[in-house]
């Protein structure tokens, strides 16, 4: 009986421990307003190993338009400042048509000192994602 009441006791302390927690701010990690940013390339409906048969459109932040760009032994790096944000759009088909929808996001953001980053680059994809 002392056991069940000291659980009891217990129980009732420790919830109210937990319902006072500060509720952590939900970050947006694909920005609403990303059609309205500058597009990297055009006509992207060619398939390219790794991306399968899929047309792709890119998007790319104000901060990554800055790259900066380095030969080093004969090849052109791309050195992209940290707030660089690229999103590729993907739909289903190599040709599809205006009524179409992406099908996923891959969203990829320069933070080199998240502990997430692989590369200096946070990637995120969103599946199943319509516009």
């Amino acid at each position: 009986m002392l056991k069940k009441f000291l659980f009891v006791l217990l129980m009732f302390s420790v919830i109210p421990i937990f319902g006072c927690q500060k509720k952590t701010k939900e970050v947006k990690l694909v920005p609403e307003n990303y059609k309205d940013w500058a597009m990297t390339a055009s006509n992207l409906n060619y398939p390219i190993p790794g991306h399968e048969n899929h047309y792709r459109q890119i998007f790319i932040n104000k901060k990554g338009e800055e790259v900066k760009t380095e030969k080093k032994n004969g090849r052109l790096y791309y050195n992209y400042p940290k707030g660089t944000i690229i999103i590729k759009e993907i739909y289903p088909t190599l040709n599809p048509s205006k009524d179409d929808r992406s099908i996923s996001l891959t969203v990829m953001i320069k933070d080199p000192e998240n502990s997430l980053s692989r590369d200096g680059w946070v990637w995120v994809l969103k599946t199943n994602y319509r516009l």
